[in-house]
């Protein structure tokens, strides 16, 4: 399984970026595993190229520059199970239910309970947390009945 993730400064490695003229997507259409968390250089116009790793299982994005914009272009891909992290409004859920294999949610990032109905049609999720967000009980009431939600976190 194909491995790429952030290298800091205390690995003696410089972080590396996505720019188009260093990271070409066609060279790494194997790779299945992307954690590009915490890279602020990484933003939504990166995502382009990350929709074109056809084989991306996982996602880690938390504490990137990546918003709405950028999950917008990752809807294609069919075979992400887990997207961790976001920094997105509920406006982005419409993109993220496109999302159908996922199985593993993790929005850290503020949401309301606008648009939350869009998660509910996620039929493959099995976890989901929502730890530091606003939603209230008149969200949660769209995930009753799922059957296979079988972890649901962060609720304060």
């Amino acid at each position: 399984m194909g491995r790429v993730g952030h290298r800091g400064p205390s690995t003696g490695i410089d972080p590396w970026t996505f720019e188009s003229r260093i990271f070409d997507p066609t060279s790494l259409k194997k790779l299945e595993f992307l954690n590009i968390g915490c890279c602020k250089c990484v933003t939504d116009s990166d995502t382009k190229s990350i929709s074109e790793l056809i084989n991306l299982k996982e996602l880690h994005i938390s504490n990137s520059s990546i918003t709405d914009i950028g999950i917008s272009y990752l809807r294609g891909l069919e075979k992400l199970t887990t997207l961790n992290g976001c920094n997105i409004t509920g406006a982005c859920l419409e993109f993220i239910h496109a999302l159908a294999s996922l199985a593993c949610l993790n929005l850290r990032c503020g949401l309301s309970n606008d648009g939350f109905e869009k998660i509910a049609g996620l039929k493959s999720l099995k976890r989901l947390s929502l730890a530091f967000n606003r939603i209230t009980d008149a969200s949660l009431v769209h995930l009753k009945g799922d059957d296979g939600l079988a972890n649901l976190t962060g609720l304060h």
